[in-house]
């Protein structure tokens, strides 16, 4: 039974989630190899020195880049190697439509390729605890899901090529709606006078409150500065959501007003931050609005 522990993987992009991805597999036993453009190091990662060499050696090759235009990048260099028989697995954010475009191509190659992306960011993928949506045939899904069972038990097929993505993006769609809800929550209450141990007792005990935000209490309390989802990580995400609602002609209101509020952000100077530290900015104004 293939349980993930006899093929050699390499992992394309060493950012924050393509480093997350690497690390977890190594510690589950797998053996794992890395590539990335800039050059960064990952400690307890072997790097090697091209994108061809990386692939030369291993059977299963997971992409985790920034965006749809990296990702057609790396597709194009990869395409000029032997893929014959290999897999790979693509676990970006980006349009079903990027790697539907590239379908034939894969399959001219003699690569399966499925869509994979992860809902959670690096401490969750590093602590086992991510979703995975999984996307392709029904047979490179299942060459995929014992590599993808190392990284979690939360593995979520979806259907066929591109439909891991649009998973995604429904699923991060809610996630960013409800954090513009946070955001006029607070600012409510601050204009009607609530104290912010009050408000934020509120908050984390509201039914409506969501995992994500109870998991970033301490980043709204002030008492960590940790990054999770970097704030321009989170409008790059949403700008791509709006063109593909755009694109199908879907009305999507309250996603287009977390965009301009992320767009706020950026224009402050808190790209790097955390997404959340807009909702903390809130808590912190001495001159709340008035009620």
């Amino acid at each position: 039974m293939d349980n993930g522990q006899d093929h050699r993987i390499g992992v394309v992009g060493l950012g924050r989630m393509g480093s997350a991805i690497a690390i977890r597999l190594k510690a589950k036993g797998l053996r794992v190899r890395g590539w990335n453009r800039s050059s960064r190091p990952v400690e307890g990662i072997e790097r090697t020195e091209s994108l061809a060499q990386l692939a030369g050696g291993a059977d299963v090759l997971i992409l985790s880049l920034f965006d749809d235009a990296a990702v057609k990048d790396v597709f194009l260099q990869i395409l000029d190697l032997d893929l014959h028989g290999n897999l790979l697995i693509e676990t970006s954010t980006i349009a079903p439509s990027t790697i539907l475009s590239f379908a034939d191509r894969f399959a001219e190659a003699g690569c399966a390729l499925v869509d994979a992306p992860i809902s959670g960011g690096p401490e969750v993928v590093m602590g086992g605890n991510a979703g995975v949506f999984l996307g392709g045939s029904d047979a490179a899904k299942k060459r995929a899901a014992p590599v993808l069972s190392a990284l979690t038990d939360n593995l979520r097929p979806t259907g066929d090529l591109g439909s891991g993505y649009a998973a995604k993006i429904v699923n991060n769609t809610l996630l960013q709606v409800s954090y513009q809800g946070l955001i006029e929550a607070l600012r409510l209450g601050r204009a009607c006078g609530l104290q912010r141990d009050v408000l934020l007792s509120i908050i984390e005990s509201s039914p409506g409150t969501n995992a994500m935000t109870r998991a970033r209490m301490d980043l709204l309390r002030g008492t960590s500065d940790r990054v999770g989802f970097p704030g321009a990580g989170v409008f790059k995400d949403s700008s791509l959501f709006l063109s593909v609602a755009q694109s199908l002609d879907v009305e999507t209101p309250a996603l287009s007003v977390l965009h301009e509020t992320l767009a706020a952000a950026l224009d402050r100077g808190d790209g790097a931050a955390d997404v959340f530290r807009t909702a903390r900015r809130i808590l912190e104004d001495p001159d709340p609005p008035a009620r």
